[in-house]
């Protein structure tokens, strides 16, 4: 399963293939404000289900929810009502129970993507990270076995504070110092 994007007509369509290309078949097809996310479906274990995430721009806000798929028809539905200001790569629990992700939301104090299970059916979120890094992109180990291994890129998130004194022109950066903590 992948997601192509066709400039020219401003859409973004969830395509499923046999492994060497053949037989490709569009699940689906988002145009205009909405897309789907191009950092790549996931399937469910079960070969039933790829999760997808849609992104929605409207009135210069823009937010995102993972979908379900059916491969058998195309059809579609939200996993939860949650919605982000973006959601990255996402996976597929082992067992099927869920899906993992990195998003992130506006209203945060902080910048940086967090890492989340949205349960399936229920669609209930849960954060699985909770910090001031931030992740980007998430694996999780295909068997059922628990613990599920989970592997992502974190970034560590290093922050100083400066004093410099002002002089003609802007700052002083020659005579600025450190604040140490």
């Amino acid at each position: 399963a992948f997601v192509r994007y066709n400039p020219p007509q401003r859409e973004t369509a969830l395509i499923v293939a046999r492994l060497d290309g053949s037989e490709a078949r569009t699940l689906a097809i988002r145009k205009g404000t909405e897309e789907l996310s191009l950092q790549g479906p996931s399937w469910s274990p079960d070969g039933r289900l790829i999760a997808c995430v849609e992104h929605r721009v409207g009135q210069g806000e823009f937010s995102s929810q993972v979908l379900a798929f059916r491969v058998e028809d195309g059809s579609s539905e939200p996993i939860g009502s949650q919605m982000w200001s973006h959601i990255g790569q996402l996976a597929w629990l082992g067992d099927g129970g869920g899906v993992v992700f990195d998003a992130w939301q506006r209203s945060w104090g902080v910048y940086g993507d967090q890492l989340w299970l949205l349960t399936f059916p229920k669609g209930e979120a849960r954060r699985v990270t909770s910090d001031m890094n931030s992740y980007l992109g998430v694996s999780v180990s295909a068997n059922s076995a628990e613990p599920a291994l989970l592997v992502t890129r974190r970034t560590d998130r290093v922050s100083r504070i400066w004093i410099a004194p002002v002089r003609a022109g802007g700052l002083d950066a020659e005579r600025a110092t450190q604040i140490q903590s």
